[in-house]
């Protein structure tokens, strides 16, 4: 990947939002490259025309005065370098002095040596068009491209010094292979009627077609400084045999950046213990800080006999690292299906900031379906879990809970989401227990949480948090404070239901504290504030905070309407304002405001201003 560095200017290029290392992004700008976008259309030039999407002269910025002359110096491209300093064209961020010379655009980008110097190009460019390129007569210049990703891969090494791959709009069915300081950038305009070479990836759309079950690779030699962006990624359906995977992006080993793509996974038919997934990351990570995935659009596909998973961290005995940040996650239609499997994270791993939807439990009437599940070491923080309605999938299977959250046995920090349940006989915004692993230290603080559901699940359960272990006996697990715990919409609802086990096992709270366990008004239901299920059994029912906080690890739960807005914040007067606990509460809530702002930190995922 190209850096850019501007003379006297120590810093552009590596940061700030001028011409990108691999780990900014500012207004339009990608991983590897900036373009700018006055007007926020989301169309941006490659030509170095001067004008914006419509046509206007890009506004100036900056306002220091010449020394010489002066009048005032302006920065109008954000490339950190003002026309005073000798920047030959102020309106296209990839032209100052010291820029690095992007092969076959034409520029003098440089402003000083001949555009396309023939010592480092070699004649060459790694523009590719599907529509109007040739890998045979084509040298990749913006003039002449080639038509394949694979051959721009290979003018760039022959190029060499980082040269990136720009790709145009059309499809593009065959195998990629990330290449290590090699930037992919989709969403260029390159069509039979013309070639602008604008960047607009919603517009221009640029798909890959996977011609095979990995679909595109990002090996262990992949970093973060490496970025595919821009792509619509479709994996290629079938059957995998019995045992295999189809992938439409996998990361084996490596930590690229992956940023706003647009991922499809496949529809896996004809096999058992198969899987379906759109994007994998397995591990082990090559570095500590993991991979970036930001800003895309994955969706989970289709798997009647198995599971299906939008993002998969994995795996157990190798976990992997990721940074999820900012993307919309589907899940699919599957006998399990989770549109976010981070089984297999290791420590370091964060999932923020994203819109996550459960998917569709389908096949035999055994199964069931999560937005996410997690173990391993994680921390969940300012996620919108289950709160499209129209994206969230139904549960009909008794067999087991299904909803927003599961964690298995994860060493897990979950603070400041938003997590509904969803149409199922069991549903459950959180559901915690050990599966194939022991029960790890669990921290959930801030949230606001709904059971979810609705009345015309038959004889269905709602509750904001539920457990059960299936290892040893007399789990104490979860660290429960200062989140709203909604019972759901079902017939019977609860704050928490600890479930049914055999033998002398148990599932207890380590600490439980501060929440506020409501109920919305519903004639029709039966509620309860929490099951317990001693030592043998029978249940024990407490029917509000009182009971609750007479338990040995309960104290400060209250119910009160918390007058929640339709973005989930606080109303002025709500009760779960200044009605939290400091020990192990977030720094900030769900939008970054620090908590506390008032005498004490608030219920819930807001902190009301």
């Amino acid at each position: 990947m190209l850096l850019a560095a501007a003379c006297g200017d120590d810093g552009v290029g590596l940061d700030g939002g001028d011409a990108s290392s691999g780990g900014t992004t500012t207004g339009s700008t990608t991983m590897g490259m900036t373009t700018v976008d006055p007007d926020s259309t989301g169309v941006v030039s490659m030509t170095g025309d001067g004008t914006d999407s419509s046509g206007t002269t890009q506004g100036e910025t900056d306002s220091d005065s010449d020394s010489t002359t002066g009048g005032p110096c302006f920065d109008a491209d954000a490339d950190g370098v003002e026309d005073c300093a000798g920047d030959c064209d102020d309106q296209n961020p990839w032209v100052f002095p010291g820029a690095p010379e992007i092969c076959g655009d034409g520029v003098d980008n440089s402003c000083g040596r001949d555009a396309d110097p023939a010592a480092m190009c070699q004649g060459l460019g790694t523009w590719v068009s599907a529509l109007t390129g040739s890998d045979l007569l084509g040298d990749g210049t913006q003039a002449n491209p080639v038509q394949t990703i694979g051959a721009g891969l290979a003018n760039a090494g022959i190029i060499g010094g980082g040269a990136d791959v720009y790709v145009a709009e059309g499809s593009y069915p065959e195998k990629v292979v990330m290449v290590e300081d090699t930037d992919l950038l989709g969403g260029f305009q390159c069509d039979l009627g013309s070639c602008t070479w604008a960047r607009d990836s919603t517009a221009h759309t640029s798909t890959i077609l996977n011609v095979d079950n990995q679909g595109v690779l990002a090996a262990d030699t992949i970093t973060r400084a490496t970025t595919i962006d821009g792509f619509s990624i479709s994996a290629l359906d079938g059957n995998p045999g019995n045992g295999s995977a189809i992938f439409g992006l996998v990361v084996l080993g490596g930590t690229p950046t992956i940023s706003n793509n647009h991922i499809v996974g496949p529809s896996v038919f004809g096999c058992t213990n198969c899987s379906s997934t759109a994007l994998a990351l397995i591990g082990p990570s090559n570095a500590a800080q993991g991979t970036l995935v930001l800003d895309n659009v994955v969706e989970a596909g289709d798997n009647v006999n198995a599971g299906s998973a939008g993002i998969a961290v994995r795996t157990f005995a190798n976990p992997a690292v990721a940074e999820i940040r900012g993307n919309q996650v589907i899940g699919g239609n599957a006998r399990y299906t989770r549109a976010i499997d981070a089984f297999g994270s290791a420590a370091g791993t964060l999932i923020v900031d994203n819109e996550i939807s459960a998917g569709s439990q389908v096949g035999v009437n055994q199964g069931s379906s999560f937005a996410m599940i997690i173990s391993g070491q994680i921390t969940v923080d300012s996620n919108r879990i289950n709160t499209v309605p129209a994206l969230v999938g139904s549960c009909p299977s008794p067999q087991f809970w299904c909803g927003g959250i599961e964690s298995e046995g994860a060493t897990a920090v979950i603070t400041n989401n938003v997590v509904y349940g969803m149409s199922a006989p069991n549903s459950t915004a959180i559901f915690f227990g050990d599966g194939e692993v022991p029960f790890g230290e669990l921290v959930v603080n801030g949230n606001t949480l709904d059971g979810g559901s609705s009345l015309a699940v038959v004889n269905g359960v709602s509750t904001a948090l539920a457990c059960r272990t299936n290892q040893g006996v007399n789990a104490i697990v979860g660290r429960i404070r200062n989140n709203i715990l909604g019972g759901g919409q079902a017939l019977n609802r609860f704050g928490m239901y600890e479930d049914t086990q055999g033998g002398s096992r148990t599932c207890t709270p380590e600490a439980y504290d501060n929440n506020d366990i409501w109920f919305a008004p519903s004639a029709a239901s039966v509620d309860n504030a929490h099951r317990r299920w001693p030592p043998g059994g029978p249940a024990v029912l407490l029917p509000n905070a009182t009971a609750v906080n007479m338990q040995p690890y309960a104290s400060g739960n209250f119910t009160a309407d918390p007058q929640l807005d339709a973005t989930w914040h606080l109303a002025a007067g709500s009760m779960c304002i200044d009605a939290g606990v400091a020990t192990e509460a977030p720094a900030e809530d769900f939008e970054g405001d620090a908590r506390p702002l008032g005498a004490a930190v608030d219920v819930g995922a807001d902190e009301a201003n």
